[in-house]
């Protein structure tokens, strides 16, 4: 079985702040997949609920969230987000079906 931890995280844009939400989130996904133990870095934009944003993430290990935790842009992302948004919103998963 793997080792690798698949994280689904949520962020609920403020009213009036949707675009912008959608444009720091962008900006995150290059850096975050170049890290070492990045698998897969995705953003996803809700059909159905004006300014929900999903992240879909799989991680080798707990020590690369832990080093993706610490990051600084990872640590800009949560600060930029706080204004403007709900919140972030993160189950970390493992996969139990091959």
């Amino acid at each position: 079985m793997s080792t690798a931890i698949d994280i689904v995280a949520s962020v609920q844009a403020k009213a009036g702040h949707e675009a912008e939400v959608e444009k720091i989130i962008k900006a995150a996904v290059p850096p975050a997949r170049a890290e070492e133990g990045n698998i897969k870095y995705d953003v996803h934009k809700d059909l159905q609920l004006k300014g929900h944003f999903v992240f879909i993430e799989r991680w080798a290990d707990n020590a690369a969230i832990g080093k993706h935790g610490g990051t600084p842009h990872f640590q800009q992302l949560v600060k930029d987000l706080q204004p403007i948004s709900e919140g972030l919103d993160v189950t970390f998963l493992e996969c139990i079906s091959q």
